[in-house]
């Protein structure tokens, strides 16, 4: 078997590699990491389509990682573990730089960006970091409770809206590897009481859900077209968890502008994925299709699942 070509769609860019298919996770993180200064222990590597966290152990070959040749793989970055403060300066304060063009509140604390495993279930994991005690691991819950809030209200939530039917939706939507979108978003926000502002890394639009609803609060997650985070308020990414803000007055002003701080400047960075535009190649009949609807339908008529990314 000869070498796997594979393109890298990282923070930055995109790169085309050329690998052994019998090299093994840990080495293929190493090249990673001399392309992309990304390291290993900080490198969320996604395959697939829908795109999904790989989770093995190093010692794993890629082709044993179901890794095909012409395949792409979106390496997204961990924040690195913070660096111990010397001894000497333990009881001096430690400088908190806040991003360019962030202002800080009276606390002087900023709107950052925490990070949520990218499971399948980041949506209800976002939300549930922002109202159940900055808790990571929601998504059975949380998928739960959408399910119940669905079938007691058969008018509002109907086969045209869901797009299938009700009994199909609630089966769905509790398989730990359904996505999460708009419809989501909209009980969960009617299940807190709360807004529900969700930022678009690629043109910083803030949708907001249950804005109609008289709530007093707002929470933040930030959408970068694969993937969704928490945005909450400390004085830098440093900072203890424990310390975060995660709930805002609807009025706040610098929580807001701060979240469209956050989505501009990952959108300069490339931190986003354009799933409406990308070209893609049907593995299975070799179909060119345009973006994740085309893909969607593609598979709801096909059973096709096998997806490529193509490059023109």
């Amino acid at each position: 078997m000869g070498d796997f070509a594979i393109r890298l769609r990282y923070p930055g860019g995109n790169k085309a590699i050329t690998v052994s298919p019998q090299a093994t996770y840990d080495e293929l993180k190493h090249l990673i990491y001399s392309l992309t200064n990304i390291m290993p222990d900080c490198q969320v590597i996604k395959s697939g389509y829908p795109p999904k966290g790989i989770s093995a152990d190093d010692s794993i070959s890629i082709s044993e990682l179901g890794i095909s040749s012409g395949e792409t793989l979106i390496i997204e970055a961990l924040p690195e573990a913070p660096k111990p403060i010397p001894k000497q300066n333990e009881n001096k304060p430690v400088p908190q730089v806040p991003p360019q063009s962030q202002i800080p509140n009276r606390d002087g604390k900023v709107m950052i960006r925490r990070i949520i495993p990218a499971d399948n279930s980041c949506l209800f994991n976002s939300v549930g970091y922002a109202m159940e005690g900055r808790q990571k691991h929601m998504g059975e819950y949380l998928r739960s409770i959408i399910g119940v809030f669905v079938e007691s209200d058969p008018v509002n939530f109907n086969e045209v809206m869901l797009g299938k039917q009700v009994e199909d939706y609630i089966n769905w939507i509790k398989q730990p590897n359904s996505w999460g979108g708009a419809i989501e978003l909209a009980i969960l926000s009617n299940y807190y009481q709360v807004e529900i502002a969700a930022v678009s890394v690629q043109n910083a639009r803030v949708d907001l859900f249950g804005e109609d609803g008289g709530y007093n609060n707002r929470i933040y997650v930030i959408y970068d077209g694969i993937h969704y985070d928490v945005l909450v308020r400390n004085r830098s990414e440093d900072s203890p968890e424990d310390q975060d803000e995660t709930c805002f007055s609807q009025n706040d002003q610098e929580a807001y502008q701060g979240a469209v701080f956050l989505a501009n400047d990952m959108r300069n960075r490339r931190q986003f994925t354009d799933l409406a535009n990308f070209d893609l190649m049907c593995g299975v009949c070799n179909k060119g299709l345009k973006g994740e609807s085309d893909a969607l339908e593609h598979c709801k008529t096909t059973g096709h699942t096998n997806f490529q990314e193509i490059h023109k």
